[in-house]
């Protein structure tokens, strides 16, 4: 199996890293293939809303440090991406890599029976952490799944993790939302979320 982790925070080990990190490590020992991208480490612009991507091409137009990574997009299995929650959304650069995804949907999408160019049966793993507790921010989970869906993922899991302050170690001390990436590994490579 091929798992593309994009990791999205522009702080290195901070709790989603560490979120996604448990469930890589798990992924890797059951025998995934894993590649790793860190987007702060790119230099990519977001959508410029062209709708080249709708008209005479397929995929976005723009060719910068971003187009390795979407087509790692297209050749995966499942998606691993994780961010911090920032000023009530996903970081900037997630943001950005969301947006330039906008490229996998088919023109005239909305009511079509299929709205993406990607392969069927893609999972994806969106993993959130966040310093506040569960009610706050809760309104992007369902934007999110729903952005996913369109973008062509089959099978969407949301991994959590609330409460968690700022420390950059915060979630090492949480062994629940650890397990939990280990056994939502374990299940992507069972085929149970596919």
């Amino acid at each position: 199996m091929k798992i593309l982790a994009v990791l999205g925070s522009p702080r290195e080990g901070g709790s989603s890293d560490r979120l996604a990190e448990a469930f890589l490590e798990e992924a890797g020992q059951l025998g995934a293939h894993i590649e790793r991208v860190r987007l702060s480490r790119l230099k990519y612009k977001g959508c410029l809303g062209c709708g080249r991507c709708k008209a005479d091409v397929t995929g976005c137009v723009q060719r910068d440090e971003l187009t390795p990574v979407l087509e790692g997009v297209q050749e995966c299995d499942a998606l691993i991406l994780s961010s911090p929650m920032y000023f009530l959304d996903v970081s900037s650069q997630t943001k950005g890599f969301i947006d330039r995804c906008y490229g996998f949907c088919e023109p005239h999408m909305l009511g079509q029976p299929s709205r993406s160019r990607l392969a069927k049966g893609k999972a994806v793993v969106l993993m959130i952490s966040q310093g506040a507790d569960e009610g706050q921010f809760a309104d992007i989970i369902g934007r999110y799944q729903y952005i996913l869906d369109m973008i062509g993922f089959s099978s969407i899991h949301i991994l959590r993790g609330c409460r968690l302050g700022f420390k950059k170690d915060a979630v090492a001390r949480r062994d629940d939302l650890l397990q939990e990436a280990r056994e939502t590994a374990r299940k992507i490579m069972r085929g149970e979320i596919h």
